[in-house]
């Protein structure tokens, strides 16, 4: 079966914490991060190996 695909609306702590915890479960995936911030947007998008969208 493939993975679930999670998108994160958001890059602050409560979304942070969010795709940490889903990115630890083996059946899901971040597939996408939509922020606005400049700094946490780009970097969360970048530790989960994710799609950044700032719209």
């Amino acid at each position: 079966m493939s993975a679930l695909r999670i998108g994160i609306i958001g890059s602050g702590g409560i979304a942070t914490r969010r795709a940490h915890s889903f990115a630890a479960l083996p059946e899901c995936r971040i597939a996408a991060i939509a922020a606005r911030n400049p700094e946490t947007g780009p970097a969360l998008a970048e530790a989960h190996g994710s799609d950044l969208t700032t719209d």
